[in-house]
């Protein structure tokens, strides 16, 4: 029975287009074999790359791969690693920008290890032209930029293209908001309305509505104590 090469080492041989190939195992993912493999025309660079990347596996424990796809990568990220980092709540809207925006505007079929930072411009750009505001494209390249941290924390690949972008800035609201004498109208108006109370807490504390409604009296005194809420 033919004995399987041990994690960092690599086999060396001329492939059918007569490039000096080595394959280096990696360690398994999910029981599946991992290898990576490096081709030169000279055999003395393809030595020399392979004793360089033998020792970064040693350093780092794993190599970038070619192997998943921006589809394979977002997908096992939500289900393994930010399902178990964020709230239900989190995690539902980061699988709707992820779906819609991140891997539409990255190509679901692009290797991550080609995700450059023009690709990531293309999403920005493909999400304003959109519609969408400069906030939405920022959201979306910070959820992006963390499932690649990830992706370079567990050695798939080498850097984060997301770094090598400014990201979109957050557009400025214009904002309607009440003068002074209008919210003292708004307050003399929900005295006599029966949820007036709430609503008066609301405009004056600039409370969410769920801090409001989760207020209990011994929160209450010179202070509101808004660190608990409904969700």
């Amino acid at each position: 029975m033919a004995k399987r090469r041990g994690q960092g080492e690599g086999s060396v041989f001329k492939d059918a287009r007569g490039l000096w190939t080595a394959k280096i195992e990696l360690p398994p993912i999910d029981g599946k074999r991992r290898r990576k493999v490096v081709r030169r025309k000279d055999k003395a660079e393809l030595l020399a790359e392979l004793r360089k990347l033998q020792a970064e596996l040693g350093q780092r424990g794993d190599l970038p791969t070619a192997g998943k796809t921006v589809d394979d990568w977002f997908t096992y990220w939500l289900d393994n690693i930010a399902s178990k980092e964020v709230t239900p709540g989190t995690l539902a809207g980061y699988r709707g920008v992820v779906k819609n925006h991140i891997v539409p505007g990255l190509g679901p079929t692009t290797k991550i290890d080609r995700v450059s930072a023009t690709i990531v411009r293309r999403m920005h750009d493909r999400m304003t032209a959109a519609g969408l505001s400069s906030t939405s494209a920022l959201n979306a390249h910070n959820i992006g930029s963390g499932a690649m941290k990830s992706a370079v924390r567990e050695g798939i690949i080498g850097t984060n293209p997301f770094n090598m972008v400014s990201p979109p800035r957050k557009a400025i609201a214009d904002l309607d908001v009440l003068d002074l004498d209008e919210a003292v109208h708004l307050l003399e108006v929900l005295a006599a309305h029966p949820d007036g109370a709430q609503r008066a807490t609301s405009l004056l504390a600039g409370a969410r509505r769920g801090e409001v409604i989760g207020l209990e009296t011994d929160r209450v005194d010179d202070v509101l104590d808004l660190s608990w809420q409904l969700r």
